[in-house]
């Protein structure tokens, strides 16, 4: 049961997943969007191409059935009349059908954007498998889609209904209207069902879009276990990327501690933090950092400084603000000058000229030569021995 529930598909897809299955032509899709965006083109463009309409039907009546009985004798002539009057259709025929086209890719380019999936489109065995057409025709979706379409046509029929019961004294009084006013009183009744139609259908393929982004984000679900190949494919092994990083920085702490013999002293906390400095006279323009560390990384620089004859000067304060305001290998600010000078007078009655001279010979003779730092305006005349 454990095993079962660890592979419970309960985690968001990454934009990793949904990529893939943008490019596999796995999209949020909602066909009611796009029968929307059509029907909406329609009711509108009726209107407008009315006058329109109304003239290329009559030219094209008048083609079909205006001809001698000798023209379509044969199958040729017959033709010839059909054509005639499809040329005289097409100048309303051909914008309706390209307004109608253009408002079907439109319903489809606002939701799918310019993406073009060629493997939609490439032959798949499994499609031909009975198996698998029952699943889609009994499945959930099918029932679901069943249960949308049997509510849109409940939805239709009702405003239908609704219109043609209030019109129908209208209605019932047509056998008494003029022949040229019944064409005006159908396009209206026509128009009031339209624009009722079309607002539930707007309403319709808004829900029906939104259930299909849910829906696409259910499939699109990812177990634990997914989730965990994914980062481990795509960023790499968590335990080796953090090995790596453990050895990085044990490589860095390693040089750190390397720079510490050549400290002019150490300012302690005293137990908790430890900042190991260096200034020469001559190769510095300022004290520098050159090693720091709290808790146990402050005991092994306290203890590598013993061990090397650098003496360890204990101030609180300041060993606090150099620890947090100075990065390794970084001068020391200059309003920290002032009280590190103190720091190195101390050392330096104590006998540090002879380790400052040591420092300086190494760093000359040193084979890979420190880079050199930005410089900076001198300290003031009196703030660190010279």
């Amino acid at each position: 049961m454990a095993e079962d529930n660890a592979q419970e598909k309960t985690e968001e897809a990454t934009a990793h997943r949904k990529e893939e299955a943008a490019k596999r032509g796995d999209v949020v899709h909602s066909r009611e969007v796009v029968t929307t965006s059509v029907f909406l083109a329609v009711v509108v463009a009726i209107p407008v191409l009315q006058p329109l309409f109304l003239k290329t039907m009559a030219a094209a009546f008048s083609q079909f059935f205006n001809f001698d009985g000798l023209s379509v004798r044969d199958e040729v002539g017959f033709r010839l009349v059909m054509i005639r009057a499809a040329l005289a259709a097409a100048p309303f025929i051909l914008p309706f059908f390209l307004l109608v086209a253009a408002a079907g890719f439109a319903g489809n380019l606002i939701q799918v954007g310019w993406r073009v999936s060629a493997q939609k489109l490439e032959p798949k065995i499994e499609r031909l498998s009975p198996a698998k057409g029952f699943q889609r025709i009994l499945g959930r979706r099918a029932a679901a889609e069943a249960v949308r379409t049997v509510i849109k046509f409940l939805i239709v029929f009702g405003l239908a209904t609704t219109v043609i019961h209030r019109e129908l004294p209208t209605l019932m009084g047509l056998h008494h209207t003029p022949p040229e006013q019944l064409i005006p009183i159908a396009a209206h009744v026509l128009w009031m069902i339209a624009w009722r139609v079309g607002l539930a259908m707007i309403a319709f393929a808004i829900l029906d879009y939104g259930y299909q982004r849910w829906d696409w984000g259910r499939r699109l679900r990812m177990s634990r276990q997914e989730l965990k190949e994914e980062l481990k494919e795509r960023e790499g092994n968590p335990l080796i990327k953090q090995r790596i990083r453990s050895i990085q920085m044990d490589r860095a702490r390693r040089r750190m501690m390397a720079e510490v013999p050549k400290a002019t002293a150490v300012v302690t906390n005293p137990t908790h933090c430890a900042v190991a400095l260096r200034y020469v006279p001559g190769e510095d323009t300022a004290p520098i950092v050159v090693a720091k560390g709290i808790d146990f990384l402050a005991l092994k620089i306290r203890e590598v400084a013993r061990q090397s004859g650098v003496p360890c000067v204990e101030d609180r304060p300041l060993a606090w603000a150099l620890y947090r305001t100075v990065k390794l290998n970084r001068e020391v600010p200059a309003h920290l000058y002032r009280a590190v000078a103190e720091i190195l007078a101390y050392v330096f009655k104590l006998g540090g000229w002879e380790r400052i001279d040591r420092v300086r010979r190494s760093l000359r003779t040193a084979p890979n030569p420190r880079p050199r730092l930005a410089r900076r305006a001198a300290p003031a005349p009196g703030d660190l021995p010279s």
